[in-house]
């Protein structure tokens, strides 16, 4: 078995090659960069969540660190060293900027599932380091560690992180990714990743050198323990530093339900934003009446009020016709008088053409105050919906949430 070291494997004469198409994506989101890594990588915490009950909280550490933080500043340099050559064949000459590292943990997850040495193993260890644009998870997971991992070599000016997880079994597991591209480095041709692990006969596998292990740890400041279940991320040398003001806007924005009920915290250098937190800071991201509206709907318990299901085969409208009168009556009478109205919708959905399943969704609805930004909330489970549509009313809170069943997969 060899030493840890980037595996670099040439292409055969005969393969064709594969460029990172998704590479720029990343520059088009509107919060940028730092702000969308921060959702992918809560996306897939919260759907690694450990406890089976949904309501164990996970953290999600985020930290920058410049080199003087690092215990061991030249240790990362050596871990990069064999990256320059294909970096600077493929046309993405590193960069090292203010900040040598970011680290990204989660507790309260399950960490990194699945075979190590199996190609065709559809758990979330192969899925990190060995898919691209692909994912085999399904249920209610909000994450896919498909596409959106690619953002943390993104981010990178080195184009590339570090992954340690530990597994609810306590075994401990380092490895490394690059996005580099294809490229011709000598004679050869490479395909557009490479991964930094130990090879043996050929195979990559992960680090479990107990005494590598405890270095990474202790080089990157990780506040994961020995036996601490869940994944840390590192990735080095981060083309931006640290907007806290940027990034506490896009907690509160798109993870305020889940962070109010009480399932996710969050630790943004060194700042806890937890449920008592979040209910400070939500009127100055938001305003009063925004924030008190999201608070109700996340603290919302099931509405006592039950409409017509909605089908879509045969067609079944949510139309005024099919209402009970009084309810309607009643519905419009507290909305008008500055109440927050909530109705559960039945639905009946069909998943790729099979039979029917039944689930449903609440809606709530509200004013908005004179002045105040009208807050529009899609969520599926813990899940923002971030293009899940708007309410088509100037003035109006909505809030559209499924937290179970067939309805929250979709």
């Amino acid at each position: 078995m060899s030493a840890p070291d980037w595996n670099f494997e040439p292409l055969s004469p005969n393969a064709e090659e594969h460029g990172i198409s998704e590479w720029d994506q990343f520059d088009k989101e509107e919060l940028g960069i730092d702000a969308t890594l921060l959702r992918e990588a809560t996306q897939n915490s919260l759907d690694a969540r450990a406890a089976s009950d949904g309501e164990t909280a996970v953290r999600v550490r985020i930290q920058w660190l410049r080199p003087e933080d690092l215990a061991e500043p030249a240790w990362l340099d050596e871990l990069l060293s064999h990256l320059e050559a294909h970096l600077d064949a493929a046309g993405r000459t590193p960069d090292r900027p203010e900040y040598a590292a970011l680290v990204v943990e989660d507790f309260g997850t399950t960490g990194l599932t699945g075979r190590t040495d199996d190609p065709s193993d559809t758990g979330h260890f192969r899925g990190f380091f060995y898919r691209h644009s692909s994912s085999h998870k399904g249920g209610k997971a909000g994450g896919r560690w498909g596409l959106g991992k690619l953002v943390f070599a993104r981010m990178s000016a080195w184009s590339c992180w570090f992954g340690l997880t530990t597994r609810d079994d306590g075994t401990t597991l380092l490895m490394g990714k690059a996005a580099i591209g294809p490229r011709q480095v000598g004679d050869e041709r490479y395909p557009a990743f490479a991964r930094w692990a130990v090879v043996d006969h050929k195979l990559e596998r992960p680090i479990e050198d107990q005494q590598i292990l405890r270095r990474f740890r202790h080089c990157f400041r990780l506040q994961r323990q020995e036996g601490e279940t869940g994944l840390s991320v590192v990735v080095p040398w981060p083309r931006s530093g640290p907007d806290v003001d940027n990034i506490r806007r896009s907690v509160l924005t798109d993870w305020a339900v889940p962070i109010l009920r009480g399932r996710l915290v969050f630790e943004i250098q060194g700042e806890v934003i937890d449920a008592a937190a979040a209910r400070t800071l939500l009127p100055e991201v938001l305003d009063q009446g925004a924030a008190r509206f999201v608070e109700v709907a996340a603290m919302a318990e099931e509405p006592a009020i039950r409409l017509p299901e909605l089908q879509a085969y045969p067609e079944k409208k949510l139309v005024e016709e099919r209402l009970d009168p009084s309810v309607l009556e009643a519905l419009r009478t507290a909305y008008s008088g500055g109440e927050t109205v909530a109705v559960r919708i039945p639905l009946a959905i069909f998943p790729n053409q099979a039979e029917a399943s039944r689930g449903h969704v609440d809606l709530l609805l509200a004013q908005a105050e004179a002045g105040s930004s009208p807050v529009s909330l899609r969520l599926r489970h813990d899940i923002t919906v971030p293009r899940g549509g708007v309410l088509r009313a100037d003035g109006v809170h909505s809030a559209l949430l499924a937290d179970a069943g067939r309805v929250a997969e979709f």
